[in-house]
């Protein structure tokens, strides 16, 4: 397993050092770190031979699986992350490939341990990390209870959505401002439920009453909101090449 823990040590490293100091680099970083763990896995897989029933074990796949999704650590995965769906199906590969009866035991043991591990993730991650998890097993019976759960988020997500509206015209010149509408949307039955979306209070005011300063509970979510847009907008920023560059 030193190559799985050489990919986590690559994976963790780019991701800390994007985090104190953003860079165009963090793709190709990351890209060598998840190669790295398709190489542990194929490490492991030449060993699979010689390994008793009870020696084998999905570690290698579980942490690959766990890097594509963001974070090398279950509870280190949040919405900040971004995932890599194109690892998803290379894993169910590596493990539809070894060799003999052991592909079918290392499924069913990754299949059974989707539902175990989902106490560890932050519950924002959780549908993802699902959605990840099935590209891999599929409908394997032994997924019976996370694939309850998986449906139950399908029918959530339908039923709620996040709308962006422009308000004005559509096209801004540079250095102007603009006004975005972003509405919450969701059906009858999820208001039934829920009690209701309410609107995200302003900011309290010094000298408000005190039961009014702690409404909304800790954790602004209008300034989280914002923090996430802004960070958006730098990292396409980034990403997108200036005029002059294309020209040339």
């Amino acid at each position: 397993m030193l190559a799985v823990a050489r990919a986590s040590l690559m994976h963790d490293e780019n991701a800390y050092r994007q985090e104190i100091d953003p860079n165009p680099g963090f793709s190709g970083r990351r890209n060598a770190a998840l190669a790295e763990f398709a190489r542990a896995a194929q490490l492991y897989a030449a060993k699979v031979p010689t390994l008793s029933e009870d020696e084998e074990t999905t570690t290698a796949f579980e942490s690959w699986f766990h890097a594509g999704l963001g974070a090398c650590e279950l509870g280190a995965i949040d919405d900040k992350n971004q995932p890599d769906p194109r690892q998803f199906p290379l894993i169910r590969a590596a493990i539809l490939a070894l060799p003999g009866e052991s592909a079918a035991r290392h499924m069913a043991k990754f299949a059974n341990g989707l539902f175990l591990r989902m106490g560890n993730l932050n519950p924002s991650v959780k549908f993802r990390y699902l959605k990840g998890g099935f590209a891999i097993v599929e409908d394997h019976e032994q997924a019976y209870e996370a694939r309850k759960v998986y449906d139950y988020y399908k029918d959530l997500v339908t039923e709620i959505k996040l709308e962006a509206l422009i308000d004005g015209p559509a096209e801004v010149g540079s250095g102007k401002p603009f006004g975005l509408f972003v509405n919450l949307r969701h059906t009858r039955e999820i208001e039934r439920e829920s009690g209701g979306f309410r609107p995200l209070p302003p900011e309290p005011e010094p000298g408000q009453p005190l039961l009014l300063q702690l409404w909304p509970p800790p954790g602004n979510y209008r300034d989280k909101f914002t923090d996430i847009v802004k960070k958006a907008r730098r990292s396409t920023s980034r990403s997108c090449p200036s005029p002059s560059r294309t020209r040339r």
